[in-house]
């Protein structure tokens, strides 16, 4: 692909599609907003393959590129009050569970959902990477170009805040 082969891109946007849609849609709030950010980060891995060192692994440089992509998104619209739709196929659409328990489970699911998108989205970011995507505090902070000191106090801020509305939503639900 560094050659500019059309059909390795072609293969890389296959194997990598799902993954950059998924981790855009869990930062941003609009379905057209997820499309346009997988496309421009696509579009920017193909006019930076060059400058790909390999000091990491593919699929850690390509994230960065969309969670770079879908922060300056965010940035531009300024929204103060979003909804996030996290498109998680694993959990929602394979495993339909019609009995209590997985109404419930739904209920939370639709809760942490929510409750994902009222943080701000540099919060958001760091809780979706590191709490969702499960990368490491080092890999999570050079995804967002910020140090780990930086990382983690955005981690705890969101954490608290997502602590407190599911508190919220647990009394309720009592």
């Amino acid at each position: 692909m560094q050659a500019g082969d059309q059909a390795a891109l072609a293969d890389f946007i296959r194997v990598h599609e799902r993954s950059v849609v998924t981790l855009a849609s869990r930062i941003l709030d609009d379905d057209q907003d997820v499309i346009e950010t997988t496309q421009d980060t696509f579009l920017r891995v193909w006019r930076n393959i060059a400058t790909f060192r390999g000091d990491s692994a593919v699929s850690t440089w390509l994230h960065r590129i969309a969670v770079n992509e879908a922060l300056m998104r965010a940035r531009r619209k300024r929204r103060s009050h979003t909804t996030l739709e996290v498109a998680d196929a694993t959990s929602s659409s394979h495993n339909v569970d019609s009995s209590a328990e997985g109404a419930a489970r739904s209920t939370r699911v639709r809760a942490v959902r929510d409750a994902l998108a009222t943080l701000p989205v540099d919060q958001r970011a760091a809780v979706v990477l590191r709490d969702i995507e499960g990368y490491s505090g080092a890999a999570a902070a050079e995804m967002l170009g910020i140090a780990e000191p930086a990382l983690k106090t955005r981690l705890h801020r969101g954490r608290m805040r997502l602590r407190l509305l599911l508190v919220d939503v647990h009394r309720e639900g009592d």
